[in-house]
């Protein structure tokens, strides 16, 4: 699956999402949680003779919440299982900003 794909079904959960974070101005102001923003940290391609023979993207998704939001949870949770990505989640509280950040990790092929 490709990056872009991904990011249409991530588009169809009807979160607001960004890439690393939102633009914010005075015309575009923060959204309220929850969203989504999607960051690619690394890749981790199979090589050999000089060429990329398999491309791989690592991905990481991240739902911010303001209270823990099953119904959120179980959104993205299903259209992973629906495409069948496999993923790894992990979350933190985030006292500054007063959000639960869940994170999944996920490995596009």
């Amino acid at each position: 699956m490709s990056l872009l794909e991904f990011v249409s079904l991530l588009k169809g959960l009807d979160y607001p999402i960004a890439h690393s974070h939102f633009k914010v101005d005075a015309a575009n102001p923060a959204p309220q949680p929850p969203f989504i923003t999607y960051v690619t940290p690394s890749t981790a391609n199979k090589m050999a003779d000089n060429k990329v023979y398999y491309k791989m993207t690592d991905v990481d998704v991240e739902l911010y919440t303001r209270d823990k939001d099953l119904v959120a949870e179980q959104k993205i949770e299903a259209m992973f299982d629906e495409h069948s990505i496999p993923y790894n989640a992990t979350q933190v509280w985030i006292e500054s900003e007063q959000v639960f950040q869940k994170i999944y990790e996920t490995r596009l092929i």
